[in-house]
């Protein structure tokens, strides 16, 4: 990818990231950067140079309210993309896509649903500290996500 258009995808998803934090501040939200654009914040004051992708996480009960939220008041420029909002989507997380653009992911180009520049949104759920119990969370976890990706194929 050419510096030129990784600094234009870059500038799309910190718009989408400026809406996401603009709803969350306005409803008391917790959501936070994680994995490479918290590095990217920190190391760089922005993003890692090379980095395509803007990563957030919210606590569950924070991401049930942002979807909520999302459908009457998020900007009409993005799209709230997960399985409760797109037919074909099968992702166990959220993603706020910039509409008018077109960034398909090599594992679901082929699928028919929003394609466009987007921010990951993450969820943080509560596990056990017990590991056997855990185990079996994490089991009920992947049967779930293989029901969404059967369903669309």
């Amino acid at each position: 990818m050419k510096d030129e258009t990784l600094r234009q995808i870059q500038a799309i998803e910190l718009d989408i990231a400026t809406e996401v934090f603009r709803l969350c501040s306005k409803h008391n939200l917790r959501c936070s950067l994680v994995g490479g654009s918290a590095i990217g914040a920190i190391r760089h004051k922005g993003f890692i140079p090379w980095d395509d992708d803007i990563d957030l996480a919210m606590p569950r009960s924070d991401y049930e309210r942002f979807v909520e939220i999302c459908k009457t008041e998020l900007n009409k420029s993005f799209f709230l993309q997960c399985f409760e909002t797109e037919e074909n989507c099968a992702f166990i997380f959220a993603k706020v896509r910039k509409n008018g653009t077109r960034l398909p992911e090599y594992y679901s180009e082929h699928i028919n649903m929003h394609q466009g520049v987007w921010v990951d949104i993450f969820v943080y759920d509560n596990v056990s500290d017990n590991p056997k119990i855990r185990k079996r969370e994490m089991r009920h976890l992947l049967f779930f996500r293989n029901l969404l990706i059967i369903k669309i194929g």
